[in-house]
């Protein structure tokens, strides 16, 4: 039996990294329980299906953030301390450690800056997609009404209950 640790195969013969979140190419780790085996990051667990790929590639676009974050957690105090007096950051003023700010106190500035620019972009881009969507089913059934109409299905089954 495989665990997190000790991934087994699946079906294909590859092996399933079992702390993945369970959209196909999600880059974070499966965080909620969906029911059952079914892990999911926290920005896949609460979106419907159709919606995980342009999540996918999303959480792909911001892995910068994910990079930025990792390599400040990865910071040993002293180092910090020292290059908060550098003027080499090369970050931009809004994610740059402000003066006399701790590193804990940064790093979780910084997943908040990270999670809301994430979210934001999710939003928008999930509205965009909703209104193109929408436009496609409203197509859709104009079509369907236009083919109903049109096709003598409707006159059919008028003939048929008469019969």
């Amino acid at each position: 039996m495989g665990s997190a640790y000790n991934p087994e195969p699946n079906d294909s013969g590859e092996s399933k990294n079992h702390l993945a979140c369970e959209a196909n190419g999600c880059p974070l780790p499966g965080s909620m329980n969906l029911g059952g085996s079914a892990w999911c990051c926290r920005y896949h667990a609460k979106a419907p299906s159709h919606h995980w790929p342009l999540i996918t590639r999303i959480l792909h676009e911001h892995e910068r953030g994910r990079k930025i974050i990792r390599a400040a957690e990865a910071l040993k105090l002293d180092d910090y301390n020292a290059l908060q007096e550098a003027d080499s950051w090369k970050l931009a003023d809004s994610i740059r450690p402000q003066p006399g700010e701790v590193l804990s106190h940064w790093i979780n500035r910084l997943k908040d800056f990270m999670h809301d620019a994430l979210a934001e972009k999710l939003n928008a881009e999930i509205k965009k997609f909703e209104k193109s969507n929408a436009h496609r089913q409203a197509g859709r059934s104009a079509e369907w009404a236009i083919e109903q109409l049109t096709s003598g299905v409707l006159l059919n089954k008028k003939q048929d209950r008469a019969a």
